[in-house]
């Protein structure tokens, strides 16, 4: 429940933004509200730092400007921002923590699955390892790009989902 009437207004604003650009062909996703939120003000060092204060937990945040590149790293410091060469973004181990499985019982063996890192990849073949009551190594056949820490990873053997976890 919103604590005072600011956060009130910004609730009924955000409210407002989801009814008239979302249905169900196009949700709504965090990086345009953090955008919209952004561009309420008129220059982006003060659209960030109102960012910065009223989203609770951490948000890093990078764009392309023509001017050049702004990363503003997370009020709390508590993820990095790490700049490289496209190449460095390739891996074909991830590591989860949180590990839930749906359809199975247990996993004992090393297991081939299709994952999926983010919710618009289309999955990749990989094997599945538990190493933990709760984490996992999922091991692509292919490097995968942009694997990012706090993303989740689901497992699945055709349609059916296996289980997931949280990278690490």
């Amino acid at each position: 429940m919103p604590k005072s009437d600011n956060q009130k207004l910004k609730i009924f604003y955000i409210l407002d933004h989801l009814e008239r650009n979302s249905g169900p062909d196009h949700p709504v996703r965090a990086s345009e509200l953090i955008a919209m939120l952004v561009n309420r003000y008129d220059n982006l060092v003060d659209g960030l730092r109102h960012v910065q204060d009223v989203v609770e937990g951490s948000c890093t945040i990078l764009l392309l400007t023509p001017e050049g590149l702004i990363a503003a790293r997370d009020k709390l410091g508590r993820i990095p921002v790490v700049l490289g060469k496209n190449e460095d973004l390739f891996t074909r181990e991830v590591h989860l923590t949180g590990v839930n499985l749906l359809s199975v019982d247990a996993i004992h063996t090393p297991m081939a699955v299709t994952a999926r890192i983010r919710s618009t990849h289309r999955g990749d073949t990989a094997t599945v390892v538990m190493t933990g009551t709760d984490t996992a190594t999922v091991i692509f056949d292919t490097p995968q790009r942009a694997v990012c820490a706090g993303q989740s990873c689901v497992f699945y053997d055709g349609d059916t989902v296996i289980g997931g976890g949280i990278i690490k």
